[in-house]
């Protein structure tokens, strides 16, 4: 059986100013063979929010930035349906940074975890249930301290966790 082709994101080149196309570049290649320990994540759902374009620069952020010549960052949803790894079961649908792309090989579980499609639909992870709804939870009740009778407005524009 001939390997799956893997459909993915390249990112060329940091963009001068707001992002524009042609930093990006589609390209397919066959997904490798699992070596002993690795397990293969096939993407559902992928996140594509305004926080991208910091990883885009290189500068000191919370989250690693993507260098040229890598796959796009990004966080997804998938499900595992091949696995070297006696922590990652084939069926396990996951929650992790699996890019911009068809499939991801994973080496640590830990990584990623699974998610209970028992409290939400898969989307909903990448949203109100995953990081973004913990860390508008945590801002919230850590940092801005609301008290009874006071105001405060949220912006759409503060990026995903704003929209939460």
């Amino acid at each position: 059986m001939a390997a799956p082709l893997n459909h993915f994101v390249r990112f060329l080149k940091r963009p001068d100013g707001a992002p524009t196309p042609d930093i990006f570049g589609m390209e397919s290649a066959a997904v490798p063979s699992l070596q002993p320990g690795e397990f293969l994540v096939k993407n559902v759902l992928v996140s594509i929010d305004p926080a991208l374009v910091s990883r885009m620069r290189p500068e000191s952020n919370y989250a690693e930035c993507v260098n040229p010549g890598e796959v796009m960052h990004a966080y997804g949803v998938g499900q595992v349906i091949e696995s070297n790894n006696p922590a990652a079961k084939v069926g396990e649908v996951r929650l992790g940074r699996f890019d911009m792309q068809n499939y991801a090989v994973q080496s640590d579980p830990e990584e990623s975890r699974v998610i209970n499609l028992g409290i939400a639909a898969p989307e909903h992870y990448l949203s109100v249930v995953g990081i973004t709804g913990a860390t508008a939870y945590f801002v919230l009740q850590e940092i801005c301290t609301p008290k009874a009778g006071e105001a405060m407005v949220i912006s759409a524009a503060a990026s995903s966790v704003g929209r939460v």
